[in-house]
């Protein structure tokens, strides 16, 4: 609490009103409910205001639409979707009833790593070890970027740590060795920035 200095601690008692495990990786706060993402313990739903978790997803009877328990990252959308970023695919998910669905195919087998929307609506995404894509949900439209050796302006490296867009509207990418990267306003390449033009390290936690 920023206003009182106090801070609360909740520990995976195995009791049903406390988080699932310790290990917790995804966060995401919709109105009073923190959305609990854990490794290999599934998702649990959060009361803000009371600290107790009243649901656990997915129940025994949907278990079986997730390909993985890991709940690595979140991400809500301004029309009102929550995507699940698992070990093993994206997926939709409806807090209200606890129904997931997967969607994009194409990333069915990937480790979503990180998901942000960006001003226009697009979802971006970064599988891990992968590179970069932007999925568009209206048209279904899927670009990717991956790092070529040869080229000076391509994706530094495919191992993406963090993603931001600033107020004027440009991407920011962060990765694990390859520093700090910006996409261009024309989609067709990265400004590069590393400890040899600018950031003391080349690892990019959070920007």
């Amino acid at each position: 609490n920023p206003k009182t200095g106090e801070s609360t601690h909740f520990r995976a008692s195995g009791k049903s009103t406390d988080i699932a495990y310790p290990n917790v990786h995804g966060l995401l706060a919709l109105g009073d409910t923190l959305l609990v993402g854990t490794f290999e313990h599934e998702l649990d739903m959060l009361n803000i205001r009371t600290g107790k978790v009243f649901a656990h997803y997915p129940s025994q009877n949907k278990s079986q639409i997730l390909r993985s328990n890991f709940m690595v990252t979140f991400c809500h959308s301004r029309s009102g979707s929550t995507y699940v970023g698992t070990r093993l695919g994206l997926y939709q998910f409806w807090s209200h009833n606890g129904t997931f669905k997967a969607i994009l195919p194409q990333l069915s087998n990937a480790f979503i790593h990180t998901l942000m929307e960006d001003r226009d609506s697009t979802c971006w995404i970064d599988k891990m070890g992968s590179g970069l894509y932007r999925y568009n949900p209206d048209t279904k439209q899927l670009d990717h970027w991956v790092h070529h050796s040869n080229l000076t302006k391509s994706l530094p490296n495919n191992w993406i740590t963090t993603l931001f867009q600033d107020s004027n509207g440009s991407m920011w990418i962060g990765t694990e060795g390859g520093g700090l990267c910006r996409l261009r306003t024309d989609k067709t390449g990265f400004d590069q920035y590393t400890t040899d033009n600018g950031p003391p390290c080349n690892t990019v936690y959070k920007i």
